[in-house]
């Protein structure tokens, strides 16, 4: 995959020089190659920064395991990774990142708030409609979790709440990581 995403970037990088690009946007963990190229030639680069900062991700890991020490979680990011994602997020004009909790944590680990955006994730508000009034009580609360069923997703704090709360199901979806 590494090595995927090196090639894609430094075709990336080509094409923007060649088509004249006054920006470039890409996602991490695949965008150093393009932005050493472009970078050079004025193009500007956006960084679509879609976790917090892999750094704090790692040192919250760490926290985590030292808590509940059963879990090795494999969600760590290895030091070499991690040189390259810290390298991209250098080499960004501006980070773009879905929420207000992303952004601090850049900030906590010295990105200037001046290259950081907040654009949260959307939803079709057409599709997905809050209900007109909650229910009134006695009814059990369906709750969905769908994605990775990890450490890194706060899993075992969702489970806690929800065994702490009466009258409410959860269902996870995903794939146990740890």
């Amino acid at each position: 995959i590494e090595r995927r995403n090196e090639r894609v970037a430094t075709y990336a990088g080509r094409v923007a020089i060649r088509q004249r690009a006054t920006a470039v946007w890409s996602g991490m963990d695949g965008s150093l190659e393009t932005f050493e190229r472009a970078k050079p030639r004025g193009i500007v680069c956006v960084l679509d920064a879609f976790i917090g900062h892999p750094a704090e991700l790692n040192a919250t890991l760490a926290e985590e395991m030292r808590r509940w020490p059963v879990v090795a979680s494999r969600d760590r990011i290895r030091p070499r990774h991690l040189a390259r994602l810290m390298a991209e997020i250098a080499a960004a004009d501006l980070l773009v990142v879905g929420s207000e909790f992303a952004r601090e944590t850049y900030i906590a680990r010295g990105v200037a708030p001046e290259r950081i955006r907040v654009i949260p994730y959307g939803v079709d508000t057409r599709q997905f409609v809050p209900a007109e009034r909650p229910s009134s009580g006695g009814e059990t609360l369906q709750a969905l979790f769908v994605g990775n069923v990890s450490v890194r997703k706060g899993c075992r704090y969702l489970i806690e709440a929800v065994r702490s709360l009466p009258n409410v199901r959860l269902t996870l979806v995903g794939g146990i990581e740890d």
